[in-house]
């Protein structure tokens, strides 16, 4: 079976999206992959080894003559690929456009990709000789994107399969453009639902809300756990180590501010075992909270380090956290989500620490199969990390419970995942 993979991103596997197609595809043997994607980016996973790329800036070049789109093969998927200046890259600007995502700027972008110079012979002669089966896209808040999902699917006949890890349909925005913005979304996202054979969503809440809402059934996706480098945990450090990985947006940054604070409350406490954060992101934080999260004793920050550094950490660690904003605006922007962070914590050999709101799908998860040692509040955070250095021996047992989950629901799935793909063919 042939499958044309969609990405915004180019396919890297140190990326989310990028992971978490790697992850759930990663089983399949008797399947071959295409790669479309629209940024100037490197790749980097072990699957693909045909690609398409469209960006901007080729489309811009386009008005004085040069060709938008380009094909290749890699022989090797790590092999370097021409890359070109990104502002969504990693640093203070990317960091700033990720996290406010200015109106005008996404209707300028949708006004480049209007221009029809990416539908063009190349990428014509390219789909129909790459012939594939199925069309396979994220759900994406770029109006863009589904339009070039349903351009593919109209040039080679290709069924539509969508996976939202997010709630994308909800309004988040009380501005007049931003509003507006929103509604021309919302009626292509409709669209897109409307002409897709399968549909997947990141967690049990987002199925079942979204099934009632567009009156078509939504399967549960989950990425799967590699549990093969667990040693098994024996004893615990002191100060119990805790490892936080990821980014500080979306109000991370605050919450995490106030956890350290937490910390050392719980520090300044007479207790035998005392609590260190080490933090793993590669969001540039604030001058003000870089003072907070890298004060040398509760709190290290350590910056951007490789997925593979990261994964030995968290194993060394004695708990992998979990965290989320307590902010209104921001809980409507995860509610739904399940975070591949859970993921990373379920496959580490540390417990899982989760804080924030009991209301969003990644912490209700983590609550009800009881696979985490939770604080739905940073004063419940206290009362949790003293009982912690209290009874240190608590995040064995919750390992145990957590590693036992993971192995019963979290792997194997590949392959199920792959026979609701194939029956739609």
């Amino acid at each position: 079976m042939k499958v044309l993979i969609i990405t915004l991103n180019a396919w890297s596997d140190t990326g989310s999206t990028g992971n978490t197609i790697s992850n759930v595809f990663g089983d399949a043997t008797d399947i071959q992959f295409a790669n479309l994607y629209c940024r100037n980016e490197p790749i980097n996973n072990n699957l693909c080894h045909t690609y398409y790329k469209i960006t901007e800036d080729q489309i811009i070049k386009s008005l004085i003559g040069k060709k938008a789109g380009k094909s290749f093969e890699l022989a090797d998927p790590h092999q370097k690929t021409d890359i070109a200046f990104n502002p969504l890259s990693n640093g203070g600007l990317g960091n700033f456009l990720r996290k406010y995502r200015p109106t005008f700027l996404l209707f300028l972008r949708e006004l480049v990709w209007l221009l029809p110079v990416w539908k063009n012979k190349g990428l014509r002669a390219w789909l129909k000789a790459y012939n594939p089966a199925i069309v396979y896209m994220h759900g994406h808040t770029n109006i863009y994107m589904h339009r070039i999902m349903e351009y593919c699917t109209r040039v080679t006949g290709a069924k539509i399969v969508m996976f939202f890890g997010d709630d994308m349909y909800g309004r988040k925005t009380h501005s007049p453009v931003g509003y507006l913005y929103e509604s021309l979304y919302r009626r292509r996202l409709r669209r897109s639902i409307a002409i897709s054979s399968l549909l997947f969503g990141g967690s049990t809440k987002l199925c079942e809300e979204y099934s009632k809402l567009f009156h078509k059934e939504f399967h549960p996706m989950f990425k799967q756990c590699d549990l093969s480098g667990l040693q098994g945990k024996t004893t615990i450090n002191n100060p119990i180590t805790i490892v936080y990985a990821g980014n500080l947006l979306f109000g991370r940054e605050d919450v995490i501010c106030s956890l350290i604070e937490v910390l050392k409350k719980v520090n300044n406490l007479d207790l035998i075992y005392k609590l260190k954060l080490l933090i793993y992101s590669n969001t540039i934080p604030s001058s003000s909270s870089l003072k907070i999260l890298n004060d040398g004793v509760n709190s290290v920050y350590m910056g951007c380090k490789p997925y593979s550094i990261i994964c030995e950490c968290m194993n060394k660690s004695d708990m992998s956290l979990f965290l989320e904003s307590f902010n209104k605006e921001n809980i409507k922007k995860t509610r739904l989500s399940f975070s591949t962070k859970i993921i990373d914590c379920m496959q580490s050999d540390s417990a899982m620490l989760a804080i924030g709101p009991a209301q969003i799908a990644s912490m209700d998860y983590v609550i009800k199969n009881n696979i985490g040692i939770t604080a739905t509040s940073m004063d419940e955070a206290y009362q949790v990390l003293k009982n912690i250095c209290e009874h240190p021996q608590a995040i064995l047992s919750s390992i145990d419970i957590k590693t036992a989950f993971a192995t019963q629901h979290h792997t194997k799935k590949s392959k199920e995942y792959m026979n609701q793909i194939k029956a739609i063919i």
